[in-house]
């Protein structure tokens, strides 16, 4: 591109992340910029040659609440003008909850479940997951009267792993099986519900019905 194209290109790309005045903006520089304002162009960055897929790893940590829910809202609508895949590497679960439509859960470097989002939050089905929800807030409950439960343990050593399962130190159901093979990542309920566990967490009534 010649400078001058590539300067109306910028400011059209600046203009699709939904930063205000991009005519302008696009001579700032990065101090001149809000966080939730850097990350918008760290994003139009991400698109600028039409990507496939668009990998953004945390890409809502350190922002308050509402400059979250705008960074989100920026993705999707790029999903779905662009048609980009999203893959959104993240430890926190409300942004889960609030994009994806399928979810990974990793464990020590290993993929422990995969399932569709509402399913994975309504029927966790490996201890891992269930013991993530579970360590999270939920509405309803009291600040300072209700204790949220925390996994018990400690993260194994990567350079260690056994051919076992990776969570057995830290999960309340593991036997020597547990201890002694590696489960496979199968699946486990209705759809593409998939788990590596030997001994999964039943099933919420409701599914079992369907």
């Amino acid at each position: 591109m010649s400078r001058r194209a590539a300067r109306a290109r910028a400011v059209e790309l600046l203009t699709l992340v939904g930063i205000p005045s991009a005519a302008l903006r696009v001579d700032n520089y990065p101090h001149q910029l809000s966080g939730g304002m850097r990350q918008r162009v760290m994003i139009a960055m991400a698109v600028a040659c039409g990507p496939k897929v668009l990998v953004a790893d945390e890409p809502t940590t350190a922002l308050d609440v509402t400059v979250q829910a705008g960074i989100l809202q920026v993705l999707r609508d790029l999903r779905d003008r662009l048609g980009t895949s999203v893959l959104i590497i993240t430890h926190d679960l409300g942004v889960i909850a609030d994009i994806a439509d399928r979810v990974v859960v990793m464990y020590a470097g290993r993929v422990v479940e995969r399932a569709p989002v509402d399913d994975l939050f309504a029927n966790p089905r490996h201890r891992y997951t269930a013991g993530l929800l579970s360590a999270s807030p939920q509405p309803g409950r009291h600040a300072g009267t209700d204790r949220l439960t925390e996994i018990p343990g400690l993260v194994p050593v990567l350079s260690r792993q056994p051919d076992a399962c990776t969570f057995a130190d830290r999960c309340p159901a593991a036997d020597g099986q547990c201890h002694d093979a590696a489960p496979p990542l199968v699946n486990i309920g209705v759809g593409e519900h998939l788990a590596a566990c030997w001994h999964p967490c039943s099933v919420a009534p409701q599914e079992a019905n369907r």
